[in-house]
């Protein structure tokens, strides 16, 4: 099988580090896979905990915070530590859920969004996966001076 990066395409992540802390393991695996296809190197994690250990012992380029982790957790607890561990880097939330149901289910959507660089939906059809690197690269840019 032919990768991207077999085929010569563009490798945007160029060894930047991504942390991806996502609860559901079948997706975290395909969007780990996806960015590595892309260049970046990936740290993942199955749970906010986890990621705040991952984030106290190195440095990332990019944290990638599943909105809704399961058990519990939500990506808006865990913001904070991520600040506090990784001073600088760039947390984009992402989450599968429609834009009318997070504002139902967020009590306040616009802090949120004001506490991240980005907010993600997941569209995982052939385009929403092509691009999403070149999309989380530019929130590691944005971050460090656009």
């Amino acid at each position: 099988m032919n990768t991207r990066a077999e085929r010569g395409t563009e490798r945007v992540g160029s060894g930047k580090h991504v942390l991806v802390v996502w609860n559901e393991e079948g997706f975290r695996l395909v969007l780990t896979e996806h960015l590595k296809e892309a260049g970046f190197e990936v740290t993942a994690v199955d749970s906010g905990r986890g990621g705040l250990d991952a984030a106290g012992m190195q440095r990332f380029d990019l944290v990638v915070l599943d909105f809704g982790l399961g058990r519990g957790e939500t990506a808006e607890g865990y913001i904070t530590g991520f600040r506090e561990a990784s001073s600088g880097t760039p947390i984009v939330v992402m989450t599968n859920r429609l834009p009318e149901d997070l504002e139902r289910d967020c009590a306040d959507l616009q802090r949120l969004k004001q506490r991240v660089a980005g907010l993600v939906y997941v569209q995982p059809d052939r385009t929403w996966w092509a691009e999403l690197p070149g999309r989380l690269q530019g929130y590691i840019k944005c971050e460090h001076g656009c």
